[in-house]
């Protein structure tokens, strides 16, 4: 059987309601292997006991989109997993859900039954619960509160391509977590003054409790530990991406109840407290024979092109493609490395100093604060470049030629855009007209603005007033290897009807 025949020719983009998957093409059958494991498990596909894959929607729109897919080959497409609830949580005890490595196990199941697809990027995938605990896992506009409980569960998203090389076994997969060290600084005896005399202040001790601060290991020396452990003990594979992820440390500054749980999927935040975060790693890779090959991260940040004057003000950035070309000419300039993705990741802006009118980030921290009631919350985005080093690295016969495109969901009206289905029914199209090679895919929240019908994603500055709440669109961004020519309008598929408030979607805005 040649390769043509062996890949589906179209995907049916459906959306499993409440089950654990959504995947972007048929459902196969369970085999005898899935069907074992389900007495102790949850299926593969489906959910609260079922065995076969669900139905297929009945909207007209899947339908429309399915038709159109008939007649273009899969280049890309995708499926989530979501982890199963285990006990609903009541009376302020939060929801328990299965953790991170429940998901991968169920991936590889699922690779096994689908060898015509390779992973071409792993992706941690945040998804928000509404205040009834329910999650429309294909939505992608997402509110967040600023005075009410916001709940998170993480899952994880596989981007797939069509498989090169058909004499290999199917792709199984396995991660590592990298966390920053925790240590803890402590803060010993306050003074405060009395007086001592006329016009005098006199230091004393006053008798508190000592402050434990919790403190991170800085990035560099995080992967060079990393690094270190695998000259005795390699990991047992070659890796897809490694990627740059968060999680909550504590709240409210209570820093005794604070932890690093890089496998919970799930986690709740008040909006206007106080909070702490920690970056980590999490390297994915294909399990197979030991590969001798370190890991390294490279970060560009956008150079200021104006600097605050006044305090008060803000500086000016450089904008996302700038930034692309910067790493884009480091990329094609290197040799016997291998880049295995690219990724935004989000920088707290601060003064350099406290009298400093001039604003930096420090791209080696692993953690950062998100203030309460901070109505001047800024953030930069950086773009990282993850890459693997051999430990005997060859020339690289093609070098990278690094481009981008995104993708945002179209909007249907001021509450309803395209589902991530529907976005990448049209990705699919777009590849199949420019040919062009996907390097890696990230998912990427940007804030919306309901008014208004512009995005800016392009901007790598961005401030999130904290005192009110806030909507975010999720965008795909395609990282690609290779030039291209945009496609001419009239050959991708057209725009949904906008139906704009108290208007029919017949009316016309003379």
């Amino acid at each position: 059987m040649s390769a043509e025949e062996q890949i589906p020719s179209a995907p049916l983009m459906y959306g499993d309601g409440a089950a654990n998957v959504t995947v972007a093409y048929p459902a196969p059958v369970p085999t005898a292997e899935l069907k074992a494991n389900q007495a102790d498990q949850p299926p593969v596909m489906g959910a609260d006991g079922a065995t076969q894959a669900p139905a297929l929607p009945s909207y007209e729109s899947l339908a429309h989109q399915h038709a159109l897919a008939q007649q273009q080959a899969v280049k890309l497409t995708y499926v989530d997993w979501l982890p199963k609830c285990l006990d609903p949580g009541s009376g302020g005890r939060p929801p328990v859900f299965q953790d991170f490595s429940c998901l991968i196990r169920y991936a590889n199941l699922w690779l096994q039954e689908n060898s015509a697809y390779q992973v071409r990027t792993c992706e941690t995938l945040e998804k928000k619960l509404d205040p009834k605990g329910g999650l429309e896992s294909e939505q992608t506009l997402t509110f967040q509160s600023a005075f009410g409980t916001n709940t998170y569960i993480r899952g994880l998203r596989l981007w797939l391509v069509p498989k090169e090389d058909f004499s290999q076994p199917p792709q199984q997969l396995a991660y590592t977590n990298i966390v920053p060290k925790l240590d803890y600084k402590t803060i010993g005896r306050v003074y405060g003054f009395v007086h001592a005399g006329p016009m005098m202040l006199t230091p004393v001790g006053m008798h508190v409790p000592t402050i434990k601060f919790p403190t991170f290991a800085k990035l560099n020396a995080t992967v060079d530990k990393f690094n270190q452990g695998l000259q005795t003990a390699p990991l047992p594979g070659q890796v897809i991406n490694i990627e740059t992820s968060h999680l909550k440390f504590s709240e409210s500054f209570n820093f005794k109840d604070g932890s690093i749980e890089p496998d919970a999927t799930c986690w709740s935040e008040q909006g206007t407290k106080s909070k702490l975060y920690v970056f980590f790693l999490r390297v994915f890779y294909v399990q197979g024979p030991p590969t001798q090959e370190w890991i390294a991260i490279k970060d560009f940040i956008p150079d200021a092109t104006r600097q605050p004057t006044t305090i008060g003000a803000k500086p000016i950035f450089e904008e996302f493609n700038a930034v692309l070309y910067k790493a884009g000419q480091w990329a094609h300039s290197q040799q016997g490395i291998r880049v295995t993705n690219i990724q935004t990741v989000n920088f707290k802006l601060q003064r350099k100093s406290l009298l400093d009118l001039d604003y930096g980030i420090n791209t080696n921290r692993t953690d950062y604060d998100d203030i309460g009631f901070d109505k001047d919350n800024f953030s930069l985005k950086v773009l990282r470049v993850a890459y693997t080093v051999p430990a005997n690295p060859t020339l690289n016969p093609t070098p990278l030629q690094l481009t981008s495109r995104m993708f945002a969901p179209y909007g249907m009206s001021i509450r309803s855009y395209e589902t991530t289905s529907q976005t990448v029914q049209r990705i699919l199209c777009w590849l199949n007209l420019t040919g062009v090679r996907v390097l890696n895919v990230e998912t990427y929240p940007v804030e919306k603005n309901l008014h208004s019908e512009y995005l800016f994603p392009d901007r790598m500055l961005f401030g999130v007033d904290n005192t009110h709440g806030h909507h975010w669109l999720s965008t795909i961004r395609l990282y690609l290897d290779g030039m291209f020519q945009e496609p001419a309008p009239h050959l991708l598929p057209p725009a949904p009807v906008y139906t704009a408030p108290n208007m029919s979607p017949s009316c016309e805005i003379l």
